[in-house]
């Protein structure tokens, strides 16, 4: 008798664990818990202007810091059909999306004025390198109509940027890593951030909540609980202790005001920009670099659609005038039949570079630096379509 009872109350506790759990599965599916956000600053004390993405490691906010509903800076939202005659795609990271200049003055803008039959939509989001570029030139050309894609490279970090998996000390984000068949992207889907609220912290230490891919796509309630977990330390770490989920932590190396990390090739740099690198360091990232590109060319080609690198040289290049990595660059783009769009020409011969580009440590474009940029696509366009 005694056995029975225990069996049926053995059997109801279960069943009231199983209804609850279904109960809460349906609340939360029906109260959209699931839809849960983690923004991102680029800055502490700034507004965040960014959301963590599993794919892309983080992406803009729509309506934030003068992006439009599409999450892309630019005048007027984005359609997917053509609303003039052509189309030119660029994707870069803060250089295209115009750091320190005004919503009128960065080269998307710039340029949708220069064409006027052509419309001009710029994809930059700050702080992205050639994987993550990769991956946003694949999303782009299957989303919108067009007939050329310009990609812009940031010579300054993207060289070191391709194969490192960390960004700014302590983020995840996708890169390129060397495998039996070549040059891949790796690293996605991205870990999301545990306590990290800001990209550039003082803190050494990085938490990422990696969550379980299966319980992840078909459970909203272990969705609502895992995302959530990304603010709740303790949180956290019950789903780490009880195998729901796997908290790990990462330690970076402060180099000053900048950060150094190993990167995947094995290689280690003290430094983040190229002009703060020896010389004979500065070709260590070029074939992961230079394989991007040769993807996103290769995308293009099936789409039937044009391909283009906007190339300017690093600040370290323009300050002794010799330009040994942009050439280099340059002329593997062109061993793989790839067009390129020199700046170097305009940015070292038309008066000091301060004019096309703001001293460091900030490596932007001024807005000279936008319309030389804006003529020199316009020009490759005339060329293109004549």
């Amino acid at each position: 008798m005694c056995r029975r009872r225990f069996l049926f109350g053995a059997a109801a506790t279960v069943l009231g664990i199983v209804l609850a759990i279904v109960v809460a599965e349906v609340v939360a599916r029906l109260g959209d818990l699931d839809d849960y956000e983690l923004e991102l600053a680029l800055a502490a004390g700034k507004p965040p202007t960014l959301r963590f993405d599993d794919r892309f490691g983080w992406t803009s906010l729509p309506g934030r810091g003068g992006t439009n509903r599409q999450g892309f800076r630019h005048l007027r939202d984005y359609t997917p059909k053509r609303n003039r005659s052509g189309r030119i795609l660029i994707v870069g990271d803060s250089q295209v999306f115009g750091f320190y200049v005004q919503d009128h003055q960065h080269l998307g803008v710039v340029l949708d004025r220069r064409l006027q039959d052509v419309e001009t939509y710029a994809f930059g989001v700050p702080g992205y390198g050639p994987a993550q570029e990769v991956l946003l030139a694949g999303e782009v050309l299957e989303t919108y109509e067009t007939d050329a894609l310009v990609v812009v490279p940031f010579l300054e970090n993207d060289l070191v940027d391709a194969t490192l998996k960390m960004a700014y000390g302590h983020l995840q984000k996708p890169y390129l890593e060397k495998g039996p068949e070549g040059w891949r992207v790796a690293n996605v889907p991205v870990p999301r951030p545990v306590l990290t609220s800001v990209f550039f912290d003082s803190s050494p230490e990085a938490r990422f909540l990696r969550a379980r891919p299966g319980l992840y796509r078909t459970s909203a309630l272990y969705r609502a609980v895992a995302d959530r977990s990304t603010a709740l330390p303790r949180l956290a770490g019950f789903l780490s202790a009880t195998g729901l989920a796997e908290v790990s932590a990462l330690k970076a190396t402060a180099w000053g005001r900048e950060w150094s990390v190993r990167r995947v090739d094995g290689l280690e740099l003290s430094c983040w920009f190229l002009s703060r690198c020896p010389e004979d360091h500065w070709a260590d990232g070029l074939p992961a670099m230079v394989a991007a590109y040769v993807e996103m060319a290769s995308k293009c080609k099936e789409s039937g659609v044009s391909f283009a690198v906007l190339l300017t040289p690093s600040i370290a290049e323009l300050e002794r005038g010799r330009f040994p990595m942009a050439t280099a660059f340059a002329d593997r783009l062109r061993d793989e039949g790839i067009e390129v769009i020199d700046l170097t020409p305009a940015f070292s011969g038309q008066g000091h570079w301060s004019r096309f580009t703001t001293p460091p440590p900030d490596y932007h474009w001024t807005p000279l630096g936008h319309q030389v940029a804006a003529d020199a696509v316009a020009v490759y366009w005339r060329e293109l379509t004549r």
